[in-house]
């Protein structure tokens, strides 16, 4: 289990060859901020023999519309939101296209 909390979090150093087997579950602690698009090194190594399976890998105490991956071959832990509110870009992307939509008929009458 690897817990990563409000000040810092879990992570292991190995000098040698790192191989994982079993489980993996990431614990995200109560006051933890997230922080969408940072990325946590939880594990660091000489060299991989082998990595966890990614269908081992949980995820505990995630907050709603926060989603997370870890990547086994790299031990890089990422927090992304999940949330299905779009972003600024996304608003004027659509604005554009309908502007342009809207002109692209009014010519064609």
């Amino acid at each position: 289990m690897m817990e990563i909390g409000p000040q810092a979090w879990d992570q292991l150093f190995i000098s040698g060859e790192a191989d994982f087997y079993g489980n993996l579950e990431i614990l995200f602690l109560a006051g933890f901020q997230f922080q969408p698009g940072l990325s946590y090194d939880l594990f660091s190594w000489g060299s991989l023999g082998h990595a966890f399976d990614p269908g081992s890998i949980s995820f505990e105490g995630l907050g709603q519309g926060y989603g997370a991956s870890f990547d086994p071959l790299t031990g890089e832990l990422q927090v992304n939101s999940s949330s299905g509110v779009p972003e600024p870009a996304t608003y004027l992307l659509l604005g554009t296209a309908l502007l342009a939509l809207s002109l692209t008929r009014r010519t064609l009458r």
